[in-house]
């Protein structure tokens, strides 16, 4: 019998946040003998998408006998990119028809410029195989 388990976090801010520590319930069953609650996730083994992970710690605690996720970061900073809209391609028609790609600006700021703000992600997926 396998079992399937998978962890997905999103986070945002509009703003930055400072000194910031966020103590997150992560998902988690007793563990009968000891007594307290243990969780599948491996911090090792956690994908972090569009946080700066030079200036983020992430670790896994217990706080009265329940794992949590501990991000710590002197500061969060939002993070904003431009919006390109789709180019059509019709049957037929030639790539050099086609108008120029533009380039994804990326900001800490909203801007006319910069205008869709992007989450901040944190995924784990683990295959226990019995």
């Amino acid at each position: 019998m396998n079992s399937v388990y998978s962890c997905d976090l999103y986070l945002s801010t509009t703003e930055p946040i400072y000194n910031a520590t966020l103590l997150i319930p992560l998902p988690s069953a007793p563990d009968f003998d000891s007594g307290d609650y243990r969780t599948f996730l491996n911090i090792s083994e956690v994908t972090f998408t569009n946080f700066d992970t030079n200036n983020i710690s992430a670790k896994i605690e217990i706080q009265s006998n329940y794992p949590m996720l501990n991000l710590s970061a002197e500061k969060i900073t939002p993070v904003y990119k431009s919006h390109i809209e789709p180019i059509a391609i019709f049957p037929g028609q030639n790539e050099s028809e086609l108008p120029s790609v533009p380039a994804i600006i990326y900001s800490e700021s909203y801007s006319t410029k910069t205008p869709e703000l992007v989450q901040m992600e944190i995924h784990r997926y683990y295959l226990k195989m019995i």
